[in-house]
């Protein structure tokens, strides 16, 4: 069996030095991919919204009924719904189908550059053009060509806004920081 030494005296300064920068950048990584991971709910979130918008206009062009999506803030967070009122039932048998928002990503809505203060919006597009027939905010017309709807992280500064353009139906994501 070996001895120790008389003289281990542990970690020089260097050796500690070092240590202390590893563990530093080791948790500046952990920082920012936790950061990354919470702002992606508002990038999520308007991504799901450009997609549902889609899924409407073409059932809007491709099947019978009156197809439209529905945006509303609430208190519990954003919610989407998908609704269509297929032809030939009744108004008992409109199919619903709740489409989930991140519930940490607060949305609004603006329309032509200035913010709108409706808590829901409806939009539903033309069956044979595929542009946007109506806009409603809070169940009255909106007279609005283009159509922001902003998704803001509420721990972060990073805002995805999905826009809606009414004349020709399309739609896209915009990214930015608040």
């Amino acid at each position: 069996m070996k001895r120790l030494s008389g003289n281990n005296q542990g970690l020089t300064l260097v050796e500690l030095m070092i240590i202390i920068a590893i563990m530093a950048i080791l948790t500046s990584i952990v920082g920012i991919n936790i950061s990354l991971a919470f702002s992606r709910d508002a990038e999520n979130c308007a991504k799901k919204i450009d997609t549902e918008l889609e899924k409407v206009r073409m059932s809007s062009m491709s099947e019978r009924g009156d197809f439209r999506l529905e945006l509303a803030r609430t208190p519990n967070g954003p919610r989407m719904d998908y609704v269509s009122e297929l032809a030939g039932r009744t108004p008992d048998e409109i199919i619903e189908r709740n489409r989930a928002l991140p519930s940490q990503v607060a949305i609004s809505f603006e329309g032509d550059g200035a913010a709108l203060s409706v808590m829901q919006i409806e939009v539903a597009f033309d069956k044979s053009t595929g542009r946007v027939i109506e806009i409603r905010g809070d169940g009255t017309v909106l007279d609005i060509d283009v159509l922001r709807i902003r998704c803001l992280n509420s721990d972060d500064r990073r805002v995805a806004t999905v826009v809606l353009i009414r004349r020709t139906g399309k739609h896209y994501v915009e990214y930015s920081v608040a």
